[in-house]
């Protein structure tokens, strides 16, 4: 049966709260702490899995030290503050000594101990049992209500200032800081023509704005340093990047019966006093880039308020005032976003905190549409509570620490980019970037790591492990021997494990323990361990907000982006990406690309202006069939997700998609790539391929020793177009593989039809508004323990061939009785919505015999039946509900 909307009370009781009076006095054991007046006595909340948990009302300073226990070999100490991840080690086998400054208000503050337990003030045990588990110590933590003088920076005794380095630096002269150099930003205002690091550019903690055209991190000496994990920055700092230089497309004509395409793209490029000349690449312009081993270190004190919560009472129209779930930390000034909870992703607002009251923010500005706070109780079919979460998110979208692209940026939507080249090592927590992203430029987007595959291999080439078993294996195997053991040039030699008689051969006569050590060499080779970005927000983005390419082991945690053209997070840009992680991200008004001129990687070729019969491959993905008119982009730029990628093997939990435009998607598995995985039975590894035209590439064997896990995600509020008609979008052209406007789309992994390889189970997936379709699944796919509502059209697609995909223990509701679901939209009226779990058998084999077990469908009124043809789903333990 459904129950009425939950209290707020009720939602927030998600785990045993344990009241220990009196254990976080003051004072402290033998960890060194460094004292100080304990002015809170603090409510202490403890979970189990090594969380321990309390509350202070701040601002104050807090003081802790703590240690992982001696015989232990794994287990990482995570601070979290308001939610959010501050600081982490794995190194501290002595007492390390921390302070912060928490923000004002309520400050939620766990210490998290992912290998064991805790034994906080070694006297005092968290609730959780740790009699066979390794424990980490916490002493006793102290807090000073009212302290919010940071404890001062290190500076380095060699270090130089900029105002005395660089004092004559001025608009139009280049500066730049050579290795062994370390020149300390003392100056409020700084613009110079660009920024070339060598050696190490450190912020102090005071308000700063710096502008250039560009900036580059080079070498493994470089070092941009904002802040550190153990003393974050709480000054405003501004870096406004301001190149006027740009790229732009002009699609043209072309011979088809010359070039074998009916369209060619110029590319030109802009210079400063306006000229332009065609180039055939997408130039380097308003970028930060950190490359060749260098570091960027971004630590902003605002990482410590709440990136994200939800209304705890719905926002009307006319509204000054948001009650959330949460305490947040925000303050005067602050720029938040509000999710959209209807069918329309439009709806989003942003606003400015005008003051903040416990959990009730005043804005600046009147909310302008509804915004719901609706939690919905379900049955599902053995009689267990499961919820429908609809309460609208609210995200922050400013920081202390800022990145952006200059004002002038807007005309062309031409913003700030980055790019974080290998083998550099990147920690972003606590950074606003907005006005950043360049509309139809491939890889120029507001966060990427940027590791391509060849330039990857190439590092591979000079370790004399990899040359001495190249040449042992030639050797062993009587193979023709090339001049000199290896070809004279990168360009030659960059194929050796792509493509080619010699790569395949090396690896095929290579011994077993040799055949390891090539895995290893190629997983090292993109290994991004220790990279992140966390608790930070991506705004007004004219081209995606985080972008992972060729890299494995990248951390994407705790962020909002809001506004964004393009795919907002992607996990996997080309298909080679595996083991990256994904977790607690909010994507709030994702745009939809609509125009093929403003598309990054149209497939059409690029053309010089001068000779439109020289066509020149604009990408390489070759594989995608891009005859068909729904499909432009190589990198399905026309059908944009909130979170998407070309290879599954990557960690996404407790992720939001809320609110994509114009036939968008919310969770997007493209089978570009992922629909060529193999499926190695001799080494138990997946291995990604792909063919592309153009380059003589054959197979791209790619190690994933990954899984893929997709739990706990969410998305609603995926919307369609008014033009839809005019734009082509009937059935007849949307279906396999044209599907667009859906919560989650997943393509199907070929990989999977091997016996031994395992299927995928999705979890845990939530959702409603959806003003086309919820889920798509296809071939080895299973949904289990999902609660789905409210599409105009089909809730579930099961697509494919077989009986070995389908739904389980699901709840799938069809009206959930709210007013903000009802309304018409775009001339669809309400009972456009009809069909609960519809295979695609119109377009499928007869062998086709999807699945739903253990599920309850409540459809309120008709409408929400199986499709005709039922016959042929195999269902088990299914209950429909008036």
């Amino acid at each position: 049966m459904q129950r009425p909307v939950l209290s707020v009370s009720a939602i927030l009781l998600g785990v045993l709260t344990v009241l220990l009076a009196g254990c976080l006095s003051g004072g402290g054991s033998s960890g060194g702490s460094s004292g100080g007046n304990n002015s809170n006595t603090p409510v202490v909340t403890t979970t189990p899995e090594g969380v321990y948990t309390t509350h202070y009302t701040g601002p104050g300073q807090l003081s802790f030290s703590w240690r992982r226990d001696e015989t232990e070999d794994d287990g990482e100490l995570s601070l979290v503050v308001n939610g959010s991840t501050i600081a982490t080690t794995r190194d501290a086998r002595d007492w390390e000594e921390r302070q912060y400054i928490l923000p004002a208000g309520q400050v939620e503050v766990s210490w998290v101990h992912r290998g064991g337990g805790w034994i906080v003030d070694e006297q005092i045990q968290a609730q959780v049992d740790t009699a066979n588990e390794p424990l980490a110590r916490l002493q006793a933590p102290t807090f000073i209500e009212g302290q919010t003088t940071a404890p001062p920076q290190e500076i380095p005794t060699n270090a130089v200032y900029w105002s005395q380095q660089f004092s004559s630096a001025g608009p139009d002269d280049p500066v730049m800081i050579h290795e062994g150099m370390t020149v300390v930003m003392d100056e409020p205002s700084v613009t110079v023509r660009s920024l070339m690091i060598h050696g190490t550019l450190l912020f102090q903690d005071q308000d700063t704005h710096l502008q250039t055209d560009w900036i580059h991190v080079h070498g493994p000496a470089a070092h941009l340093q904002i802040g550190t994990s153990e003393r974050p920055l709480g000054a405003d700092i501004r870096i406004t990047v301001t190149d006027p230089r740009r790229v732009y497309r002009e699609i043209v004509s072309l011979d088809r019966e010359a070039t074998g395409s009916s369209n060619g793209q110029i590319l030109w490029h802009v210079a400063r006093d306006g000229s332009k000349t065609d180039k055939l690449d997408f130039g380097n312009y308003k970028g930060l880039m950190v490359m060749d081993g260098a570091t960027l270190s971004i630590y902003g004190q605002s990482a410590m308020k709440r990136s994200w919560t939800q209304l705890a009472v719905p926002a009307e129209p006319g509204d000054t005032t948001l009650e959330l779930v949460n305490h947040t930390g925000w303050a005067p000034g602050d720029r938040i976003a509000l999710a959209p909870t209807g069918y329309i992703a439009e709806e989003a607002e942003s606003f400015t905190v005008a003051a903040v009251d416990g959990r009730l923010v005043t804005l600046a500005e009147p909310v302008q549409h509804y915004h719901a706070a609706t939690v919905r109780a379900y049955d599902d079919i053995d009689g267990a509570e499961r919820l429908l979460d609809m309460r609208a998110e609210v995200g922050l979208i400013s920081r202390n620490i800022v990145i952006e692209g200059d004002e002038a940026s807007e005309e062309h939507r031409y913003g700030a980019h980055t790019m974080f080249m290998y083998p550099s090592t990147v920690n972003i927590s606590g950074l606003e970037m907005r006005r950043c992203g360049q509309m139809g430029s491939q890889g120029r987007y507001c966060s990427h790591w940027h590791r391509p595959y060849v330039d990857n291999m190439e590092a591979i080439y000079e370790k004399p492990e990899f040359l001495d078993l190249w040449e042992r294996t030639w050797a062993n195997a009587s193979l023709p021997h090339p001049p000199g053991a290896l070809p004279d040039t990168n360009a030659q030699r960059r194929h050796w494990y792509m493509d080619g008689a010699n790569g395949r051969n090396v690896y095929v006569h290579a011994t077993p323990e040799d055949r390891a050590t090539l895995d290893r060499l190629l997983i090292d080779s993109v290994d991004a361990s220790g990279d992140y970005i966390r608790n930070s927000s991506v705004h007004s983005s004219f081209q995606r907000a985080v972008n992972l390419h060729g890299v494995a082991g990248v951390v994407v945690d705790n962020n909002v982006a809001y506004d964004i053209s393009n795919h907002a997070f992607v996990f996997a840009e080309d298909g080679s990406e595996f083991g990256n992680t994904m977790t607690g991200n909010l994507a709030i008004l994702v745009r939809n690309v609509l125009e093929r001129q403003n598309m990054a990687f149209l497939g059409h070729p690029i053309v010089p202006a001068d000779n439109l019969n020289n066509t020149n491959a604009a990408c390489f993905e070759g594989s995608r069939p891009l005859s068909l008119p729904q499909t432009p982009s190589c990198q399905e730029e026309d059908r944009t997700g909130a979170f998407w990628g070309e290879n599954p093997f990557n960690t996404l939990r407790n992720n939001v998609a809320a609110g994509v435009a114009d036939r968008g998607n919310g969770y997007f598995y493209s089978a570009a790539f992922t629909s060529r995985a193999v499926w190695d039975e001799d080494r138990g590894l997946y291995r990604m391929g792909r063919t592309m035209k153009g380059d003589n590439w054959q197979e791209r064997p790619v190690i994933a020793p990954a899984p893929m896990i997709f739990e706990n995600n969410r998305a609603h509020t995926i919307s369609m177009e008014n033009a839809e008609v005019e734009r082509g979008y009937a059935d007849a052209n949307v279906y396999p593989p044209q599907a667009t406007a859906l919560g989650f789309f997943f393509r199907q992994f070929r990989h999977r039809n091997s016996p031994s390889a395992p299927d995928v189970t999705l979890r845990g997936i939530q959702g409603y508004g959806f003003q086309d379709h919820g889920i798509w699944i296809e071939n080895r796919q299973v949904v289990e323990d999902c609660v789905l509502a409210a599409a105009y059209k089909r809730l579930v697609i099961p697509h494919g061939g077989g009986s070995d995909l389908g739904i389980d223990n699901c709840v799938l509701v069809g009206d959930t009785g709210d007013a903000f679901l009802e309304q018409e939209y775009y001339g669809y009226l309400r009972d456009r919505w009809y069909l609960a779990y519809a295979p695609n058998f119109g377009r499928s084999p007869d062998s086709f015999r999807p699945f739903m077990r253990n599920t309850i469908i409540y459809n309120h009124g008709g409408g929400l039946l199986l499709e005709s043809g039922e016959a042929r789903a195999i269902t088990s333990n299914i209950r429909e509900v008036d």
